[in-house]
C-alpha cells in the first residue's frame, strides 16, 4: 500500500461477486482503516453488484459488500441489474461500458467538486466532512437550460440515473454544488439549496454548498448542480434475488432526456479489471 501513502481520499472501484475483487476489496479497506491517524484516509467504496440471475454470484457479493459497508466510509454502489432498465435494446457490449462509464463518473463527479474553481469553492475538508458520515452515498447530477432552468434542474438532479431508486431523504450529510454563468442570481442559488436540503428531510442534515463559474453555459443559459449524499442506509430485500437492485442507475440514453437536458458526456474509456484502486492526492 505504499503508492497510497499521502493520499486524502482513496476510491477502491471493484465487482462483486466473484473471486479478485470480492476478496481484495475489503483487504485493502482493512488495511486503510488500521492505518493511524493522521495518515488514515477517507475510503469510499464503489461497487459494481451481480446481475438478478447470477444468484451464487449474488449471495458471494452481499456478503462482500456487508462486509465493505463495515470497513468503508461511504459505499456508492452500481448495479447492474438496472441496465436493462435503461438500455433495454442494448448490447452486452454496450452495457458493459455502460458500467464503466458510470463508475467513472461517481468517482469524477467527488473529485470535481475539488479541483472545479468558483465564487463559492468546496475544498478537500468540505468533501471528506460529507464522506465521515458511514453508509450508502448517492450521487445525483442534472442540468437544464432555458426558461424555467432553475425548477427543471432541481428536478433532474434529484431524480438522476444516479440517484437509483434510493432519495435524499436520511441523508446525514448533503453537498451541493451549483455551476453556471457568472450572472447567476442570489435568488436562483439559494433556491435550489433550499429545494434540496428539502428533500433531504432531516433537521440534522449537516449541508456543504459551492458555486462554480462556467461561462460557457451562458450560450445555452444552462445550469448544472451535482449532488453528495452520504450517511444513507442501505435498503435491501435479502428474500429476494433482486436484493441487489439498491445501487445507481445506468445514464439513461439522450432520447430519454427531456427537453432542455444535455446528455451526460460519456466518460473516458475505462479499461475492465475485477479491481481497480484509485487516490486522490493531497491538493496544494
Amino acid at each position: 500500500l505504499e503508492v497510497l501513502e499521502g493520499a486524502r481520499i482513496v476510491f477502491i472501484a471493484t465487482g462483486l461477486g466473484g473471486g479478485t475483487g470480492t476478496g481484495g476489496a475489503p483487504v485493502v479497506a482493512q488495511a486503510l482503516k488500521e492505518k493511524e491517524e493522521p495518515s488514515r484516509p477517507m475510503v469510499v467504496a464503489v461497487p459494481v453488484l451481480p446481475f438478478p440471475h447470477e444468484r451464487n454470484r449474488i449471495k458471494v457479493a452481499e456478503a462482500a459488500l456487508k462486509e465493505i459497508f463495515s470497513l468503508s466510509n461511504s459505499v456508492i454502489p452500481i448495479d447492474n441489474s438496472k441496465l436493462i432498465e435503461v438500455f433495454p435494446r442494448a448490447t452486452v457490449k454496450e452495457c458493459r461500458k455502460a458500467t464503466d462509464d458510470i463508475l467513472v463518473r461517481a468517482v469524477r463527479s467527488i473529485t470535481e467538486l475539488i479541483s472545479n474553481q468558483g465564487q463559492l469553492n468546496l475544498d478537500l475538508c468540505d468533501i471528506e466532512s460529507v464522506l465521515s458520515f458511514q453508509g450508502q452515498a448517492i450521487i445525483g447530477y442534472g442540468e437544464a437550460c432555458g426558461p424555467g432552468r432553475i425548477d427543471q434542474v432541481i428536478k433532474n438532479t434529484i431524480s438522476s440515473p444516479l440517484m437509483s431508486d434510493v432519495s435524499l431523504a436520511g441523508a446525514k450529510a448533503v453537498l451541493i454544488n451549483v455551476t453556471a454563468s457568472s450572472d447567476i442570481l442570489l435568488e436562483d442559488y439559494i433556491t435550489i439549496n433550499e429545494k434540496i436540503v428539502f428533500a433531504a428531510k432531516a433537521q440534522d442534515v449537516q449541508v456543504f454548498s459551492g458555486l462554480a463559474v462556467d461561462e460557457q453555459l451562458a450560450k445555452r443559459d444552462a445550469i448544472k448542480v451535482t449532488v453528495l449524499a452520504t450517511g444513507l442506509s442501505y435498503a435491501k430485500d435479502s428474500a429476494d434475488v433482486k436484493s441487489m437492485e439498491s445501487g445507481i442507475k445506468a445514464v439513461e440514453p439522450a432520447k430519454s432526456l427531456e427537453p432542455g437536458l444535455k446528455s451526460i458526456e460519456p466518460a473516458d474509456e475505462f479499461h475492465e479489471q475485477d479491481f481497480a484502486v484509485s487516490k486522490l492526492q493531497k491538493l496544494k
